[in-house]
């Protein structure tokens, strides 16, 4: 992912593709899924995922997990014991629903602190709570006429 971000800050920069502190300004594409299925009817996943793909490159940038279940803390609560010390990748507790807009705002608000260069545009599935939780983090700047939709 580190080699990925110093090519897209190049290509951007070769392309003029900075702001006016000159830092470089790429065009992302950022996408999730859920561990099954809903079909519009069951939003209760266990676990989402999403990653942040580079246009230019199509190298990957960034991907983050949420998971609402572990099973060593499912164990334990279910015979109310005492949780053994172990490795928890429990993550999330809120709805299965907003896993994939939280990790992609959580990337954009790193791009700089990772890469150093800024996600300005974005091309997506038209997932519209993406869009809006990236335009109230208020770290962001997006700019609403430059993301694209992208209908598979």
């Amino acid at each position: 992912m580190e080699e990925a971000g110093v090519e897209e800050a190049q290509l951007a920069r070769e392309a003029g593709d900075i702001d006016s502190e000159g830092i470089p300004c790429i065009t992302v594409v950022a996408d999730g899924a859920w561990s099954k299925r809903s079909y519009n009817v069951n939003y209760n996943a266990a676990s989402g995922v999403a990653c942040i793909i580079g246009q230019r490159t199509r190298k990957l940038l960034f991907l983050g997990v949420r998971n609402k279940y572990c099973c060593i803390c499912a164990r334990v609560e279910n015979k109310e014991g005492n949780v053994p010390q172990h490795t928890c990748y429990r993550n999330w507790t809120s709805s299965s629903t907003a896993m994939e807009s939280d990790i992609i705002v959580e990337g954009f608000k790193n791009s700089l602190e990772m890469h150093g260069i800024k996600y300005t545009k974005r091309v997506g599935d038209g997932d519209s709570s993406v869009h809006k939780k990236l335009l109230l983090a208020n770290s962001l700047v997006l700019e609403t006429n430059t993301v694209a939709y992208v209908r598979e």
